[in-house]
C-alpha cells in the first residue's frame, strides 16, 4: 500500500473551507463598478477638464467672490455655465458606449436592471463633477476667508442646490447620449450648451431665472433665502431623477414621484422670485473706525477696509485744512443713502477685473476714492467748471510715479503745486462750497 502523504499545519488550513467572515468582506459588485468606472472611464477626463475650466475663471476673471460669502455663493452659481454643458456632454458621451462597443445586445442579455446600469454610468460622471466643484469650492473658500472671516460663514444651502443643478445636467446628458444614436452628439451638446446659457440672460426678477440652473452677475449684499435653497434643491433634484427613471424604470408610473417633487420646488419660486434674494440688514451696518478722516466700512466687508483706508487717508490729506473738506468716507449699501448727510464721501470697492484694473488695482482705487471726493453732486454735469478734471489730474500728480509727466503740464495743475499748504487749504474751501453748492461762480480758477 502506498502510505497515505502526512497532514501538515499548512496543508490543513489549506485544505479547510474559507470562513463566511472573508466573502463579507469583500467589496460589494456594485462598488467595485463604480470604482472601476470612476478611475478608469471618463470620469477622470472629466475631473480634469472641469476642474481646468473652473480654475481659469476663478483666477482669470474678477475677484468679487472675494468679497463676502454671498458673493462666493452667487459666482459659484455663475461657473455652472460652464460646469454645466461639460458634465452634459460627457454623461452624453459615456450613454453611447455601449453602442459605440456594440456591447448594447450583450448588456441587455444580463439579468441586471436597465437602471442598474444607468446609474452605473451616470454616477461616477457626477462624482468627477461633484469633485471638481468642491476642489473649487474650497479654493474660493481660502480666497475669500481673509476679507470675508470678520462676519459670516461660507454657506451650505446653495452648495446643495448646485450638486442638485450639477445632477440635472448629467442626466439630461445621459438620457440624450442614450436616445440618439449620434457619435458626434456629445460635443454638439457642449457647444449648444453655452449657446443656449450664455445669451439667455433672464432678468434677475423674473420667476424664470429662478429656474434656471446657472446665475448671472452678483447681487450685492444680497444672499438667498432658506426657502429658496430647499426649492431650488427640490426642483433640479425632482428632474435629475425624472429624467433617470424615464428611461432606465420599468414602471414608468414612478417617473411622477421625482416630478412632483420639481413642481413642488419651482412653484414657489416662479410665485415668488422677489424673495429669493433678501438683504442682510446686519451685513450692511456700518462699522466706522478713526476721526480725521473716519473710515465707515459695511460690516460684511471690514476685511477689506485697508485696501480702501490707505487711498482715503492719502486724499483726505490733500484737502487737509480745509474747513468744508469732507472728513467722513463711507461705504453704502447699494441703493443706501449717507447716514451723515452729503459731508460723507461715498468709498468703493474697486475689484480685480473693473476697468482693467488687473494691473493698475491700487491706481484705480485711489482714482475711484478721488472721483467720489472731488465729485459735485449737480443734476447737470454743464455745471461743473470746464477745468475741474485738471484738479483730478493735479490729485494723482501728488502721488508718486502715478502719472505720466507730460499728462501734469497744464496750468491748473501748475497753480496748484506753486500754492502754499494754507493758500491750497483757502481754495480747496471755495472749491467744496461751490461743489455743494453747484455754483462754479463761488470757486476761481487757480
Amino acid at each position: 500500500m502506498t502510505p497515505s502523504p502526512l497532514m501538515t499545519d499548512d496543508a490543513s488550513d489549506a485544505a479547510a473551507p474559507a470562513e463566511p467572515g472573508h466573502v463579507s468582506a469583500r467589496t460589494s459588485p456594485a462598488l467595485a463598478v463604480l470604482r472601476t468606472e470612476s478611475l478608469r472611464g471618463i470620469a477622470p477626463w472629466t475631473f480634469a477638464v472641469c476642474l481646468a475650466a473652473l480654475m481659469i475663471a476663478v483666477f482669470g476673471g474678477h475677484d468679487r467672490h472675494r468679497t463676502d460669502w454671498p458673493a462666493m455663493a452667487q459666482s459659484l452659481r455663475t461657473l455652472h455655465i460652464l460646469l454645466g454643458p461639460l458634465v452634459a456632454s460627457a454623461a452624453c458621451w459615456e450613454a453611447g458606449r455601449e453602442r459605440r462597443r456594440h456591447t448594447a445586445e450583450w448588456a441587455g442579455s444580463t439579468p441586471r436592471p436597465v437602471l442598474h446600469r444607468l446609474t452605473a454610468g451616470l454616477l461616477p460622471v457626477w462624482l468627477a463633477a461633484v469633485a471638481a466643484y468642491f476642489v473649487t469650492w474650497a479654493v474660493m473658500t481660502a480666497l475669500t476667508w481673509p476679507n470675508a472671516s470678520a462676519y459670516g460663514h461660507p454657506q451650505l444651502g446653495p452648495v446643495i442646490a448646485d450638486l442638485a443643478a450639477i445632477a440635472a445636467f448629467a442626466a439630461g446628458g445621459h438620457l440624450l447620449g442614450r436616445y440618439v444614436p449620434w457619435w458626434p452628439l456629445a460635443p454638439v451638446v457642449a457647444v449648444a450648451g453655452y449657446a443656449a446659457l450664455a445669451p439667455w440672460n433672464a432678468p434677475a426678477s423674473g420667476g424664470l431665472a429662478q429656474l434656471l440652473p446657472v446665475s448671472f452677475g452678483i447681487r450685492d449684499g444680497q444672499e438667498s433665502a432658506l426657502w429658496a435653497n430647499a426649492a431650488h434643491t427640490a426642483w433640479f433634484a425632482g428632474l435629475a431623477a425624472a429624467m433617470l427613471l424615464a428611461a432606465g424604470a420599468r414602471r414608468k408610473w414612478l417617473v411622477a414621484l421625482p416630478l412632483a417633487v420639481a413642481v413642488a420646488g419651482a412653484v414657489p419660486l416662479l410665485q415668488q422670485p422677489g424673495k429669493v434674494w433678501v438683504y442682510d440688514r446686519a451685513a450692511a451696518d456700518l462699522v466706522c473706525e478713526g476721526e480725521r478722516p473716519q473710515i465707515c466700512m459695511r460690516r460684511a466687508h471690514e476685511g477689506m477696509r485697508e485696501r480702501v483706508a490707505g487711498p482715503v487717508r492719502w486724499a483726505y490729506g490733500l484737502t487737509a485744512g480745509a474747513p468744508g473738506a469732507p472728513a467722513r468716507f463711507e461705504e453704502r449699501a447699494p441703493g443706501g443713502r449717507s447716514a451723515a448727510g452729503p459731508d460723507a464721501v461715498e468709498v468703493r470697492i474697486v475689484h480685480r477685473g473693473d476697468l482693467g484694473s488687473d494691473r493698475r488695482l491700487d491706481y484705480f482705487q485711489r482714482d475711484a476714492v478721488l472721483q467720489s471726493l472731488l465729485a459735485w453732486d449737480c443734476r447737470s454735469e454743464r455745471i461743473r467748471p470746464e477745468w475741474s478734471h485738471e484738479v483730478l489730474l493735479w490729485a494723482h500728480s501728488q502721488w508718486p510715479g502715478a502719472m505720466d509727466d507730460r499728462l501734469l503740464d497744464t496750468p491748473v495743475v501748475q497753480a496748484l503745486d506753486a500754492m502754499s499748504r494754507t493758500e491750497r487749504a483757502a481754495w480747496f474751501t471755495d472749491w467744496f462750497a461751490a461743489a455743494r453748492s453747484c455754483d462754479p461762480d463761488r470757486v476761481t480758477r487757480p
